[in-house]
């Protein structure tokens, strides 16, 4: 039986003119799957199949056309920052396309995909990601000439048909959905002194019981203490998104077989923080003001009685800062830098450089049965610089930047 969403049109009359609007209707059973692919991304370099941008997303379409109980949507690729923030991502896919608030009874997946062209080659790759959370569930990657397309319609209609008929067995309980998930590991960011600059955000890591879906939803009858508890560890596992910019390299003038290294890291909360700050405020009683760029979520009547959770919050055992590091971990010349003001500590080697104190973002005070949650919106930006000798260039040609406890930054120097 052909399964296709059915769509509607609504004409709305404004004073400044007709504006035409396109809802598509939502499926009457809660136990339909809904799917929404986004139109593959053109990587390049050769840029002459162009019509595979919608002809590849057509060809998923088709297949999942046919299938009952699923019901396929076209979205359009959404601002880059979106990706980070499962909840207002998918309020904003809900309300474009049935123009009403996110039933969280359907199963909902996300379709990404891209693909490159060149000398009669072909590359593609589709990802699909549980839409609630934006985890990414699996991922496709093809390679060959461009004359096999016409094999790669039928295999990638039945991959994709498969991973869903998988994933819809642990999607009711994403927290025994552990084949899906890497595990939760600390992010680091790097880039090469020699390639090209790039902006590394990548999505963190974490592992399906960190899902804020899952676990406010099935622990819903336990008290708001308990449950911001679980919130605040959450967000202070990895808050923080690192972008390493502005690197440059010259000869020193008094010493010429020295060369001067200097490149910028701006630090930001990273979206997805905000965004299940935001949604948990949302759907809990909340004080939210804004002061400058300084935003403030006040939970009161908590409840809880957890003391060691207080005096973790209260000493600031949460507060995690930066390591930048010159060069590959193998290499005993690599230069460190690290933030340790007021109290800095004794370098084990002269290539190890204090950067002053860190500015955090982001900060828990807790209260009488209260929490109050802290987040700055602007970003933070510091220089960091070293002196290398010049046949040292090659062998510290990587920067990267990992986060650790304050309190254990003596012990990972």
């Amino acid at each position: 039986m052909l399964k296709r969403p059915v769509t509607i049109l609504v004409v709305l009359l404004l004073s400044t003119g007709g504006i035409l609007a396109q809802t598509a209707t939502l499926p009457f059973g809660t136990d339909h799957a809904l799917v929404f692919i986004e139109p593959f991304r053109d990587l390049g370099p050769d840029t002459t199949q162009t019509w595979l941008v919608d002809g590849l997303r057509s060809f998923l379409e088709t297949a999942l056309g046919e299938t009952r109980k699923i019901d396929v949507y076209q979205v359009p690729v959404r601002d880059a920052d979106l990706y980070y923030q499962p909840h207002l991502f998918q309020e904003q896919v809900w309300m474009e396309t049935f123009g009403r608030e996110v039933d969280e009874r359907y199963d909902t997946y996300l379709v990404r995909g891209s693909f490159s062209h060149l000398d009669e080659h072909l590359e593609v790759t589709i990802e699909l990601y549980f839409m609630k959370t934006l985890h990414k569930a699996d991922q496709l990657n093809l390679k060959d000439r461009y004359a096999q397309l016409k094999n790669w319609k039928v295999l990638m209609g039945d991959w994709l048909l498969e991973r869903l008929e998988r994933s819809s067995t642990v999607h009711t309980d994403l927290i025994s959905a552990d084949a899906f998930f890497p595990a939760k590991t600390p992010r680091v960011t790097e880039t090469s002194l020699r390639g090209k600059l790039e902006t590394l955000m990548e999505r963190k890591s974490r592992s399906s019981s960190a899902d804020l879906y899952g676990t406010y939803q099935q622990q819903s009858y336990e008290e708001m203490g308990s449950q911001l508890e679980r919130l605040w560890h959450d967000v202070a596992f990895d808050p923080y998104l690192a972008e390493i910019h502005d690197i440059k390299a010259q000869r020193d003038r008094m010493e010429p077989d020295s060369v001067l290294i200097d490149f910028l890291v701006t630090y930001r909360i990273n979206p997805r923080i905000l965004d299940e700050i935001r949604h948990f405020t949302k759907s809990t009683p909340a004080v939210t003001t804004q002061e400058d760029k300084v935003q403030s979520h006040l939970f009161m009547d908590l409840g809880y009685t957890d003391q060691a959770f207080v005096e973790e919050l209260a000493q600031g055992d949460w507060r995690l800062t930066p390591i930048v590091s010159v060069g590959p971990e193998n290499y005993p010349g690599r230069r460190i830098f690290y933030h340790a003001e007021p109290r800095p500590i004794d370098p084990p080697t002269v290539y190890h450089l204090n950067n002053g104190q860190f500015k955090q973002l982001i900060m828990g005070l807790p209260g009488v049965n209260a929490l109050r949650i802290y987040t700055l919106e602007e970003s933070a930006t510091y220089r960091y610089r070293t002196k290398v000798a010049y046949e040292e260039m090659p062998l510290l040609d990587k920067i990267s930047v990992r986060f650790v406890l304050e309190r254990d930054l003596h012990r990972q120097l």
